[in-house]
């Protein structure tokens, strides 16, 4: 491999200011690139001058609203940079990225991936033209899917090229939580958004409490918007619920964190891979999610690595009363659980990541990717 070959990463243009597992997972994604030898250039299009926090020291980071004097399109900016440093591959965080540089005929021979951070079908379902009008410029490019089941989900033209099944990597927890101390504590640890379902947790969390009312859950993580936040405050109050649900915004120390409680609720509607999910589960958390939650309901297979349940608050509260009853099977879920998402492994998905890199950029064979069918097969069997 060449160590001058140039990787250029498109990011959303908040990424300086905000938090969440897509700026994680970009950040990580670059530091590895650069750690390998590549030249990484990362890029946005916003007002924000910052760079973003974490980001390793030899990436250049260009902001492309700022960088070219009286260029404010994005489309024209981002091909003047383009232009400039003559990329070796081109990775596309977001599918509205690709669509918005609008990237110029004379740059057909640039190799492109395209990243998909959810269920592909996701963003089609709520930009319906996005696909369409995705369709003319999409050329010469890989698309990347987090689970096996989501690569039907890609458009038919998107299927007809190449495709990548690599998931999110996920940090090894050193310590797991002590299933001989219980807590009577339960933890929600992702964004708070109507997506993530808060608002039914908070009404399973009702029905919990008239049973078990000396259980509690903290809720972890940034509320977009402010309006949901506000929204569930007031159902907690109408449900006199403040003993038992608190609002804990974001904690850096996630397995400290973590390790505080006994048992995990995830009643996200739908998921790409949820990091939030994945460290709980690291941390030997027993965890319950919905039957129809795409990436949950492939993460969490029902009594080996996790428990799900239909996607309302009653069946929710019943799988967590059931948890609560019977703290051996929390014990085997958590540890299950650990062993499961081990798969994870960053080392593990950044070998992957190279590999597909390697053979788009060296034409070498094609990346030796284990299938899911495989994976269960190793993960599912469970702990004794």
């Amino acid at each position: 491999m060449s160590p001058r070959q140039t990787i250029l990463v498109t990011s959303q243009s908040n990424v300086a200011t905000t938090t969440g597992g897509s700026i994680t997972i970009f950040k990580r994604f670059c530091n590895m690139l650069a750690r390998q030898g590549y030249n990484v250039i990362g890029t946005c299009h916003s007002d924000c001058p910052d760079r973003p926090a974490g980001l390793d020291e030899s990436i250049r980071f260009v902001n492309t609203s700022l960088e070219y004097d009286g260029v404010t399109a994005c489309r024209d900016a981002f091909n003047k940079l383009v232009e400039e440093i003559s990329p070796d591959l081109i990775v596309f965080f977001f599918a509205h990225d690709y669509l918005e540089v609008h990237l110029q005929k004379r740059f057909r021979y640039i190799p492109r991936i395209l990243m998909f951070h959810m269920r592909p079908d996701y963003f089609f379902t709520y930009k319906p033209s996005l696909k369409r009008r995705l369709r003319k410029y999409y050329i010469n490019t890989t698309a990347q899917v987090l689970m096996e089941s989501f690569k039907d989900l890609l458009p038919r033209y998107m299927k007809r090229g190449p495709v990548a099944v690599i998931p999110n990597g996920v940090e090894s927890q050193e310590a797991c939580v002590d299933y001989g101390t219980e807590r009577r504590k339960m933890i929600f640890f992702s964004r708070i958004d109507r997506a993530k379902g808060v608002d039914i947790l908070i009404d399973a969390m009702a029905i919990i409490a008239k049973k078990y009312p000396d259980w509690s859950i903290d809720l972890y993580g940034d509320t977009e918007p402010e309006a949901y936040g506000d929204m569930l405050r007031r159902r907690v109050a109408t449900l006199n619920l403040e003993k038992n649900v608190r609002f804990m915004g974001v904690t850096r120390q996630i397995g400290e964190t973590l390790r505080q409680y006994d048992i995990c609720l995830f009643p996200s509607r739908t998921e790409g891979m949820s990091l939030g999910l994945a460290e709980s589960m690291a941390a030997g958390l027993p965890c319950v999610g919905f039957n129809n939650a795409s990436g949950v309901n492939e993460m969490l297979i029902h009594g080996v690595s996790g428990l799900l349940c239909d996607d309302n608050a009653e069946s929710l509260a019943q799988a967590a009363i059931r948890l609560i009853e019977n703290p051996e099977e929390r014990k085997l879920l958590g540890l299950n659980a650990r062993r499961w998402v081990s798969q994870y492994d960053p080392e593990v998905v950044d070998m992957k990541w190279l590999s597909l890199i390697d053979t788009i950029l060296n034409k070498g064979g094609k990346p030796a990717l284990l299938p899911a069918s495989e994976l269960v097969r190793l993960y599912s069997t469970p702990v004794e």
